[in-house]
Parts: C-alpha cells; structure tokens; sequence
C-alpha cells in the first residue's frame, strides 16, 4: 500500500534536485512569458499559448495536464509546484474571472474550469481528455454556444444535493435519467459525490436505490476519487457502507494519488470508516492482507481487538518490517485501552459473580463476626447455584437484600431457604427481562459493548505481550504511558511477561514507583504496592534532585486527575490523603530529609498546594453561605408550619386531626426537619469559623461538609413529606387514589440531584 504520496513532509533523502528545481521555477518571471490578462472567450486563446510556454519552460506541465507526467523528485514535491502554478493562474487573469476561481482547491483544477469556460467541446457537453479527467461545460460563467436549460439542470441538482433535498432531485431525475452522471461543480463531483460529502445519508440512500447502473456509482471527479473515497475522506460511515453493499469493487479504484478508499481513511483518521473497509475487504484477499498492516491500527483506535486479533493472526510477521512494529502497537492499545465497567453499571450486567462477592465484602466490613462470615459464604454459594440454572435474577436481588438482614439468623435461613426453593421460576423471569432489555435499552447495550470491548483488549494485550517476549525493549514507552494513565492491565500484564521493566524511566530519570505518585495512579500504586513494601531499595530510590518518595507525594497532581473530585476543598483532601499514604512507607527520618534546595517534604507540599488550599478555603466558604442560607429557609418555614396547625379548635387549641395517622406523619416530619435543618445550619456556620490549616482539610472540614449537606438533604425530604400530608388531609377529603401524584410529585425534586 503506497502510503507515501499523501505526505506532507520532505524526504531528504529524496535528495536536492526537488529544491533546486522549485526554486528555480519560483524565481521565474510571469510577465516575460504572459503579457495578457483573461478576461474574456476572446483571448483565451492568446492567454492560453502563454501560460503553456512559461509551464512548459519550467518542466510543469504536468501539474495542469496528467499526460505529461512529472518525474519522480518533482511528483513528491507537486503540492509545492501545484500552489505556484496556481498562483501564477491566478496573477495574470482579471478580477472578474477570478471571483470563479479563488474556491477551487489544485492549479488542474483551475485550468479544467477555464478550459471548459472558455474552450469547451464542440461535440457534446462533456467529453474525455484522458482517463479519468471529464472536460464539462460548468456553472457559471458558460460560453453562449451552451444550452441554458443545460445549466440551470445543473444548478438544480447541486443545489438539492447541498441542501438534501430528496425530492427535488427526484423530479429532476425522471425527467433527465443520464444526469446522474453530469458534473455539477468545479472539482468534477457528480450527484452522488456532494451528496456523501455533506452527509445528507437519506439523500444517498434513495439516490442509490434510483441508480440502476454501477456506472454512476463508479464515477470519478477530477481528482480520480469515487464517492466512496469522499466517504472516507469526510468520515461517513453510513454513505460508505450503502455504496459497498451496492458495489464492493469500489474497494479497489485507486485515484490520482495512487490511494484507495481505505487510504484516504487511514491518511484522514477516520477509523471508523477504514475499520469497516477493511472489513468488507475480506471478500478480496489480495486487498485485505495488502491493507491489514495499517489497519489494525483503526481496528484499536475504533476498540476492534476482535478484527485485530484476526489481523494479527493472518499476518504473524508483518510487524517485523520497516513501517510497523510491536512496540508501536502496544503504545497504541494503551492509548486507547478501555475502561472496565464501573459497580454501578455491574448492577445491570448479566454476570453478577464480582457483584455479589463486592457488596458481601463491603457488608462484611460493617461487622467483625464469625456468623456474618458464615453468612457471607452462604450466600456467595446460594448466588453460584442459582447461576447455574440459567440466569440469577433472585440471586441478584439477595446481595442487596440479605447482606444487611444478614445478622438476623431466623430472617437469614428463611431467606436462603425460599431462595433455593423458587430459583428456577425467578431465573426465567429474569432471563425474559434481560432479553427484552439487552434488545431495546441503549444504555444496556453500550455495557454490554463495553463490557466486551474491555475482556477482548485483554486477550489482545495477552498476546502482543507474548509475542514481544520477555527481553523486547519496545516495553519501554508503553508502561511509562500506562502508568501515566493508570492503566493498571498494561502495566500489570507487562510486569508478568517481562518483570525487569519495573526498573524502567523516563526522561526525567523517575521510575515506574515514582511515575505513580506524581501521576496519582491509584490502581497501579495499589498493583505495585507489595513490590515497594518489601524492598527497601524501593522506598529510598531518589532522583536527580534528591527527591524521595515523599517529595515526590508532595508535588501538586496534574489537573487532568485534580478534575476528577469536585471541589477545591475535597481535591485538597485527597492530596492530603496520598501524602498520608506514602508517607506510611518512610521512616521518620526520611521525612525530614532535604533535597538539594534544602526542602523537606512538609515544605514541597506546602509550596505547591499553597494555591489549591486558597481554592479550597474560598469554595468550602462559598458553599458553606450557600448552604446556610438554605437550611435558615427551611427553619423559618418548618417553624412557622408548627405554630399555625391546620384544623386547630379556636376555644381549646387543640387540632381536630390530631387521631388522623396524616396529621401525625406530618407532625412528626415537620418537628424532623426542623431539628435536622437546625444541625445543618449549625455545621455550616461551624465551617465559616474554622481556621482553614493545611491538616483542617483532611478530616475535620470534609466531615462537617457532608455532615451538613446529609442533614440538610434529610431535612428538605421531611419538609416534603411532612407538606405532602398536610395536603392529603386538608384538600383530598380522604381519597386514597390522591396518594399516587402526591407521592409522584414529592420525589420530583429529590431525584433530580442523581
């Protein structure tokens, strides 16, 4: 696959010839050779003559005319002559005719629209010169002898393709079958062309299931490109999978820069677009492999590790050439290596075996018991035997459900008793659902891509890893990457393959264990943790600056992981808290050890944080005033709710609902909220009085923080549920089926905070 063409940088190894020559021409003197300016049909002619001299006179023609092709030096250099002939196209025409021109993207291009203007053919419209360049009469600024219906069909039919309108089109091409072959613009598009370049797929479509004939299908612009090269190039995936199913041949038409579709994909990193050519390819063998190199590189950028995986095995050896190597596409997986599917969205994945063992470990951590283990074992088995007979739906809902009534031993048997008596009729009830599901609910079935797009990158690392070996030195760039990027399976996998790389570094002098801490690469920390707890030589490693560990700890974290927490004042806090960490790994001494700008690590934590702390102490204000406002609201009007008691007896005092069970949940909730909204308010004025220090935003602010928000979130649902009863007694007049938008209403406003 000729790659090379479509490059825009210099070879020097091409040699000097190239330079000299377009210096050369550079330096020539347009006017010694054109002494009129185009203005008109008449002296087209003239013009013509003089601009073919000063070409010819300079070895370009063929940068107007692909007959006279150019040589090898001058080929790669033609985006430079290109331009100048452009230029020198454009000097010696007046401004009248160059308001037609200045839009046009080559010199050919340009000498086409002027030769089709001003020097039509004399048989018929459109005509061919050479192969695969159409000479056409074009838009604007036609000569008399064309006919005008001619080019206000033309019109039309650009105009309906930009703008997608189908049905003009279409009325169009009943009348007038062969104009779907017509050029319409100055780069010689057809229909088809403009269509799939400005996306209008609908239009396509209809315009593919109209054409009867391949032969429009295939046709070519001035440049040699099909429409499925301008798919490619443009990036529609859609056009380019409605022209192959229609044609494959398409696949193979190379244009004038020696470039198949796939190419000007691949050129263009639309990956989507080359990851589905390549696909399609498979029909052509010689195309497929000729092509597979490069695309596997879209297969891992689009997470097709399937269809790399099967490159790879069609081509064990082609990473040993020049272009391509192992190295190269292991840093490209770990650039683009998915992410794993967080708990939340564990939930809703069939398989529930990491789920149940999470939440059952969680729990247990709540308790420190002998039973609770016991119970904790007994469910993960009861959650296996239900997994056995197709799917665990009721095996599921017990995580959730039994870890916490798990200390209730009467309650706990029963439930694993039912569980074991009714799992087959729930399993099939839960397969059912989760069909229905996993068919129509996108957010489903993006888990379900990410779920696999994720186990199908593992098994792609597992074997480049094992084929790079142990002793390859192309690990070098992906681990340092991948500990940058806490992609802890790429550094996990290349230590098993290759353990010495634990000992490689970057520029910087810095290793894998000092990369994250200053990247705060949480997973691969707690992955090499063991590794640095049980080698001392480890624990002291330094850099060039006398750096420790806890030097290292105390830089600022980059802002791409800073962004990850919300708030100035919680980011502070989890700084604080890897301090606290690696800090568990140094002996006291070392803490107060100097680098060589004389600083501790207490100082080189202070000096870089000193802005963030600012940060945090205005953000923790902020929302702390914020806050309090809020709560005194809700003070205020859960107060004045107490002292004003609806239905109240005006001799005794005493309400007329007090037996109502509404007027009790409403007496109850209202007194909540007031003692809850009072809390908040307290904790939020206790954060506006605090001294802001460095260790006042590890523990004590954070805590306050959510302490109060809790109290004001739990304080805002006992003010709604406590008015939602009050409604229902006073206005519903005790029908119950008011409970149903009263209930709906009231959590309106809670859930929109998720």
């Amino acid at each position: 696959m000729q790659m090379a063409s479509s490059s825009n940088a210099p070879d020097v190894s091409r040699g000097v010839e190239g330079d000299l020559t377009y210096i050369q021409a550079l330096n020539a003197n347009v006017s010694n050779f054109v002494s009129v300016k185009l203005s008109s049909q008449s002296n087209y002619p003239i013009w013509k003559a003089q601009m073919l001299c000063l070409v010819d006179s300079q070895m370009l023609r063929g940068i107007i005319d692909y007959q006279f092709p150019l040589s090898g030096d001058k080929q790669y250099y033609q985006y430079h002559y290109d331009n100048l002939v452009k230029g020198w196209i454009f000097g010696s025409v007046n401004e009248k005719v160059l308001e037609n021109l200045v839009d046009l993207r080559s010199a050919q291009e340009v000498w086409m629209k002027l030769k089709s203007i001003y020097d039509p053919p004399q048989s018929s419209t459109t005509g061919v010169a050479s192969p695969g360049i159409i000479f056409r009469t074009d838009l604007v600024r036609v000569p008399e002898t064309e006919d005008t219906s001619n080019i206000r069909l033309k019109k039309d039919l650009y105009k309906a393709a930009d703008e997608g309108c189908w049905w003009k089109a279409k009325s169009i091409l009943k009348n007038h079958k062969n104009a779907t072959t017509e050029v319409i613009n100055g780069n010689g598009d057809t229909i088809l062309h403009v269509a799939v370049e400005r996306g209008h797929n609908y239009f396509v479509e209809n315009l593919l299931e109209f054409l009867k004939d391949e032969k429009a299908m295939k046709m070519e612009n001035f440049k040699g490109q099909t429409a499925l090269h301008i798919a490619a190039m443009v990036g529609n995936t859609y056009a380019a999978q409605l022209l192959v199913q229609k044609t494959q041949e398409l696949l193979t038409i190379i244009d004038r820069n020696k470039e198949r579709p796939f190419d000007t994909a691949f050129i263009n990193l639309k990956h989507d677009v080359s990851t589905y050519l390549i696909k399609s390819g498979r029909s052509f063998e010689a195309y497929y492999l000729e092509n597979a190199p490069f695309a596997i590189f879209s297969a891992i950028q689009t997470k097709e590790y399937d269809l790399a995986t099967e490159l790879l095995d069609k081509h064990p050896l082609f990473a040993l050439g020049p272009n391509i190597s192992f190295d190269i596409i292991l840093l490209t997986t770990t650039l683009t290596f998915p992410t794993k599917i967080g708990f939340k969205e564990s939930l809703i994945y069939p398989s529930f075996d990491n789920v149940r063992r999470k939440i059952a470990v969680r729990s247990s951590l709540l308790f420190h018991s002998n039973f609770l283990n016991k119970c904790v074992d007994d469910i993960l088995r009861v959650g296996k035997i239900c997994n056995n007979t197709c799917c665990s739906w009721l095996g599921n809902i017990s995580m959730i459900l039994i870890v916490p009534l798990a200390t209730l031993y009467p309650i706990y048997e029963l439930i694993c008793l039912l569980i074991l008596v009714l799992r087959l009729p729930f399993s099939m009830l839960y397969f059912h659902l989760w069909t229905v599901l996993a068919v129509n609910v996108r957010p489903v079935k993006n888990i379900e891509k990410k779920k696999k797009a994720y186990d199908e990158a593992k098994k792609f690392l597992s074997e480049i890893c094992n084929r790079m070996g142990r002793s390859h030195p192309g690990y070098w760039k992906p681990i340092i990457e991948a500990v940058r990027r806490d992609t802890y399976e790429v550094v996990d996998e290349i230590l098993f393959v290759s353990p010495d790389t634990i000992n490689c570094k970057n520029e910087e002098g810095h290793d894998i264990i000092q990369l994250a801490i200053i990247n705060r690469s949480e997973k691969v920390y707690n992955l090499i943790y063991h590794i640095i707890e049980r080698t001392e030589s480890c624990r002291k490693v330094t850099d060039s600056s006398m750096n420790s560990l806890a030097h290292l700890v105390g830089r600022l974290a980059p802002s791409s992981v800073l962004g990850r927490t919300t708030g100035a004042a919680l980011q502070m806090q989890r700084e604080l808290l890897w301090r606290e960490e690696v800090q568990k790994l140094m002996s006291p001494l070392e803490l107060i050890q100097d680098n060589i700008y004389k600083e501790t690590p207490a100082m080189v934590f202070t000096r870089e944080h000193q802005d963030l702390m600012m940060q945090g102490e205005c953000w923790m204000k902020t929302t702390a005033e914020s806050c309090s406002i809020t709560a005194a609201l809700i003070v205020t009007i859960v107060f004045a709710a107490a002292i004003t008691v609806p239905g109240g007896n005006q001799e005794s005092g005493i309400p007329v609902f007090k037996k109502e069970t509404a007027f009790t949940i409403f007496a109850v909730s209202n007194a909540f909220s007031l003692f809850t909204a009072t809390t908040a308010l307290l904790l939020f004025l206790s954060i506006l009085t605090t001294r802001f220090s460095e260790k006042d935003f590890l523990v004590s602010l954070p805590r306050r923080l959510i302490l109060g928000l809790f109290t004001l979130f739990l304080s805002t649902i006992a003010m709604i549920v406590a008015f939602g009863a009050i409604l229902f007694l006073v206005f519903c007049d005790h029908r119950p089926w008011m409970l149903a938008p009263i209930a709906g209403f009231a959590c309106l406003p809670i859930s929109i905070i998720y």
